[in-house]
């Protein structure tokens, strides 16, 4: 079983899967994916630049009511 799909079964699937890549539905599809990727990408990029600033001024914060409490004022 394993010699068959070793030798069979796997190139037979590439060869198709290699053919269907290059049918023209494939290739619209795929590219309106690879747009849709590109947007939700950059709004994940957005959304973490956005938590980043939230929590570097949120350490400022920290940091500036750690400094209060050592002199004491």
């Amino acid at each position: 079983l394993c010699l068959l799909l070793t030798l069979l079964a796997v190139p037979v699937f590439y060869s198709l899967f290699d053919d269907v890549k290059e049918l023209r539905v494939w290739q619209r599809a795929s590219a309106a994916v690879g747009s849709w990727a590109q947007a939700f990408k950059h709004s994940l990029a957005k959304g973490y630049a956005s938590a980043f600033a939230r929590g570097t001024a949120a350490r400022r914060e920290r940091k500036k009511g750690y400094a209060d409490q050592t002199t004491g004022d």
